[in-house]
């Protein structure tokens, strides 16, 4: 009797066994199958987060391309301006100066016939020469004073050269610092998408991780994978869990970082240059004269009113000595 009750105990256990390793062997497939859409489903969110950043890559290049062919173009216009306008001027000077010396030749010349009809004269009255003189010191007055005026314009458009000279240096600064801030902010959101891309995957895993969980009871694990398993499931959730909270830092430090980078460099870089107050004046001046359209044209009719007014005094010094 005893001997029929040990033989169904131990038919009664092998049949138990024989099920916890069919429940095993089920939980087993069941994990197999879950992990294989796990990584089918990976694959097809990293190609997908791949073929977005191309895009956005691709799209960025674009625009940053674009915007410096445009920058290129108004650079170019700006500086075939600016030579336009250096060549008018040195036209005018040399002009000018061949106007002062055909002035001066015909000074000489109406002097020259003064004295000459003054020596035939054979010296007549004094009064004559008194007042040929005071007209000639006061001819002389007149002439150092263009002569004053020229060398002030002269020195006054050699200072708006270097104006612009220094407004070309400090341009090419800015775009070169705008340049590597445009570079540092694609990288910023390169790795930005990169942490994301990478936190989403591993989100998902671990959602895959929490659905497998809780389709499959803890005890049911337990009696079909054995301790060890377990224990490593365990810790491999733990370690997902810590690489998903790393990474969203990361994402938050990135995200300060693009909201600190930006037009405060620039603004920063502008503020604290060092200059004084005599080249921050020059540099607003020659920026607003050589930006602003209206500043240009009151600064050539301020040249031309100047020439102007040089011209018509050259003629009426020249036509009272013809009078004489």
């Amino acid at each position: 009797m005893e001997e029929e009750e040990l033989k169904a105990e131990i038919r009664r256990l092998e049949q138990q066994q024989l099920a916890q390793m069919r429940q095993g062997a089920i939980l087993q497939s069941k994990l197999e199958e879950a992990q294989r859409q796990q990584r089918e489903l990976q694959q097809d969110l990293k190609a997908r987060h791949a073929q977005v950043l191309k895009d956005q890559q691709e799209e960025q290049m674009r625009r940053e391309q674009e915007a410096m062919a445009q920058l290129e173009e108004d650079l170019q216009k700006r500086l075939e301006e600016l030579r336009t306008r250096e060549v008018e001027l040195e036209k005018s000077l040399r002009s000018e100066q061949t106007r002062k010396n055909d002035l001066d030749d015909e000074v000489h010349y109406w002097r020259s016939c003064g004295h000459a009809l003054l020596k035939r004269t054979g010296g007549q009255e004094t009064e004559v020469l008194e007042e040929a003189a005071k007209k000639e010191i006061d001819l002389q007055v007149e002439m150092k004073a263009l002569e004053a005026q020229g060398s002030e314009l002269r020195i006054r458009i050699k200072e708006v050269e270097r104006m612009v000279a220094l407004g070309r240096a400090q341009e090419v600064e800015l775009v070169t610092k705008n340049q590597g801030l445009l570079h540092c902010l694609a990288l910023a959101q390169q790795k930005q998408v990169a942490s994301q891309t990478k936190a989403a995957s591993l989100q998902v895993e671990l959602q895959k991780v929490e659905a497998v969980k809780t389709a499959v009871s803890p005890e049911a694990i337990e009696e079909g994978l054995g301790q060890e398993e377990v224990e490593y499931w365990r810790r491999k959730k733990q370690d997902k869990a810590l690489e998903v909270e790393r990474l969203s830092h990361e994402e938050r430090r990135l995200k300060a970082l693009l909201l600190r980078s930006g037009a405060a460099d620039v603004t920063e870089y502008l503020s604290t240059r060092g200059c004084g107050m005599l080249d921050e004046s020059i540099s607003w001046f020659a920026t607003s004269l050589f930006k602003s359209a209206f500043i240009r044209r009151a600064f050539c009719v301020h040249l031309f009113v100047l020439y102007s007014w040089i011209v018509f005094l050259l003629w009426f010094i020249s036509s009272r000595t013809h009078e004489k």
